[in-house]
């Protein structure tokens, strides 16, 4: 902590208005609970003036912080610019060989569902197998980061900030507060499958600037004693054992605990779209994020969403709550058994169709007529188009006849048609499965609770041999049902052996 630092937390002018109010450090360092205080932010250390003057943390929303504070970035503040030199270390070198701990995380390829450690074999939440997943390694989670004056900016910072870094926003439905499936059907079959889970773990990771050249390379070189960034090693190695040049590859991670919902669509119909697959996904994903702000009069923003598993390849698309506490909206949408349908009207009439002729544009989107004659060709402000949404301007389309016929079956669907569940987990009121999954012979089994001694497992998902194991040293195996009459009586049997 810097001399500033410990006077402004020692003198007695501090307010609720200071940036380093004593109280929210507090909470931050852990002595006090932060449920008085906004979410932690992320916050950058900006040098003031040789008096010591005009010294202060700007603070930034953890996602948002994430890229405006990310390594080497300019941040203007008060007519100066500042240079993001640093990340503030809390434990630096804390590792065995003086290196900073990192994680990994296998990244599904199907819904993108982040799984820390070493993965399980099937995704947890979409069950699609993971030995093809997106791994990244050397993930460590930044809190704060400091600056220094800024005295030349060149046009190479300048187009570093234009371009500025690839993020990939990942998530876990592990250690959710509850979670359930909706999948919405109709006569022609699946439409989509809702998973929703409440306080799911959000993660946002920078993998680099956007112009690098090797884009397999992932990730920036830190000092992990002093957290400044530093960059390539020289040639002739003379620098390697320096402790002023010591360097680590990390990947800068941020995460949260939001309300979120995973719209996954069904693989033959992605397969069916073709070459103009970006502009549909693009365009439904922009407007059923607009149909939900209408429907649930949320402010612009309120509720986000974002491709996954990236925006090159939309095999699902996440929303989640980015409001303080969350809004409530997510978990109502899925207790309706229409809640997605009145969304796609919603969105529809947005984009300037006239509700009264949906249904005749039923079969057909270009039986949809428009309101009046609006000023829109492709998109605008007035309907799907907005500030949150701009890399995918070139993509949106609300002519688009396949988005169109995907709004207008979801439209359509009857609540009959919406089959509700509860998902592979835990029944309200009992704890939810460990973080870590228990490995036996290679096999991993994520739904363990070690203090209880029990085990849930999956149809296929262990052999007599496995689960032989695990009863000779006391744990209790409970095969879930693949009949869904029986799964009511299951739930309460795993709920009476946890809460007992």
């Amino acid at each position: 902590m810097g001399n500033w630092q410990r006077k402004t937390l020692l003198q007695s002018a501090s307010t609720q208005n200071n940036d380093f109010y004593l109280y929210r450090y507090l909470a931050t360092e852990g002595f006090l609970p932060g449920y008085n205080f906004p979410r932690l932010p992320l916050m950058a250390y900006v040098q003031g003036s040789s008096d010591g003057k005009n010294q202060r943390y700007i603070q930034r929303a953890r996602f948002l912080a994430i890229s405006e504070f990310g390594p080497q970035s300019l941040v203007y503040h008060e007519g100066r610019a500042f240079r993001v030199d640093r990340a503030l270390l809390k434990d630096a070198g804390d590792g065995p060989d003086g290196m900073l701990t990192t994680q990994s995380r296998a990244i599904c390829k199907t819904c993108g569902a982040g799984h820390p450690g070493e993965h399980p074999e099937k995704c947890h939440v979409c069950g699609s197998a993971l030995g093809g997943a997106i791994l990244v390694h050397n993930l460590y989670r930044i809190e704060n980061v400091g600056t220094r004056p800024a005295e030349r900016i060149t046009s190479n910072d300048e187009d570093r900030k234009r371009q500025g870094f690839e993020l990939q926003t990942t998530f876990s439905f592990e250690g959710a507060g509850s979670t359930s499936r909706q999948i919405v059907r109709d006569p022609k079959g699946e439409i989509a499958t809702l998973d929703f889970a409440q306080a799911a773990r959000i993660s946002r990771i920078n993998k680099g600037l956007r112009r690098r050249k090797d884009k397999e390379k992932v990730g920036f070189l830190i000092n992990p004693k002093s957290g400044v960034w530093v960059g390539e090693k020289k040639e002739n190695g003379d620098d390697d054992n320096r402790p002023d040049t010591l360097r680590q590859l990390i990947v800068p991670l941020v995460e949260d605990r939001k309300n979120a919902l995973l719209l996954r669509f069904p693989g033959r119909w992605l397969a069916e779209l073709g070459p103009e697959s970006r502009t549909t996904l693009a365009t439904i994903q922009h407007a059923l994020a607009r149909g939900m702000e209408a429907v649930f009069q949320l402010e612009e923003g309120e509720i986000l969403v974002e491709p996954a598993p990236s925006s090159d390849e939309r095999n699902a698309l996440l929303f989640y709550e980015s409001a303080e506490g969350g809004a409530g909206a997510l978990a109502q949408l899925v207790s309706w058994n229409d809640g997605l349908m009145k969304v796609a009207r919603c969105a529809l009439g947005i984009m300037h169709y006239d509700p009264d002729s949906f249904g005749e544009a039923k079969d057909d989107p270009d039986r949809l007529s428009e309101i009046g004659e609006p000023e829109c060709v492709a998109g605008c402000y007035r309907c799907i188009l907005s500030y949150f949404n701009q890399p995918d301007h070139e993509q949106i389309d609300r002519r688009d006849t396949s988005a169109l016929s995907f709004l207008l079956r979801l439209a359509h669907a009857t609540p009959s048609d919406a089959d509700r569940m509860q998902t592979p987990g835990t029944p309200d009121g009992t704890p939810p499965p460990d973080e870590k999954p228990l490995m036996v012979d290679g096999i991993a089994l994520p739904n363990v609770w070690r203090k209880a001694r029990l085990v849930v497992v999956e149809e296929g998902e262990a052999n007599e041999d496995i689960i032989g194991k695990l009863a000779s040293k006391g744990v209790k195996v409970m095969k879930r049902p693949g009949d869904p009459s029986r799964h009511a009586a299951f739930e309460e049997e795993l709920s009476e052996l946890l809460k007992g």
